[in-house]
């Protein structure tokens, strides 16, 4: 019996949590875009990746970006702006973003 208290003890330790910016990534009538909020003393290096697949003058295209960026301690704002127009119109998108 002592194994287990030991073990459930062990598992109530805290333990450091990874930090990292957050990412909203919202779609609307008005487009595609990703904002970044770091709260973190610290900046960091973002790998971003996202495909987006949309409607340009009524045929479907996609696009994929690739981008490395900066995000600087204790910064807030948008990083990703892809906004819809009567001719190009968002159908779908994914995206992942890694950050060091």
């Amino acid at each position: 019996m002592n194994r287990f208290l030991v073990f459930g003890a062990a598992l109530l330790v805290p333990t450091a949590a990874l930090a990292m910016p957050f990412f909203n990534h919202y779609y609307n009538e008005a487009g595609y875009f990703i904002d970044v909020n770091n709260a973190e003393a610290r900046g960091y290096q973002c790998r971003m990746k996202f495909d987006l697949v949309y409607d340009e003058a009524g045929k479907s295209r996609s696009q994929v970006v690739e981008q490395t960026i900066t995000i600087p301690a204790k910064w807030s704002g948008r990083v990703v702006a892809f906004p819809s127009t009567p001719q190009s119109i968002l159908r779908s998108y994914r995206y992942d973003i890694n950050c060091d």
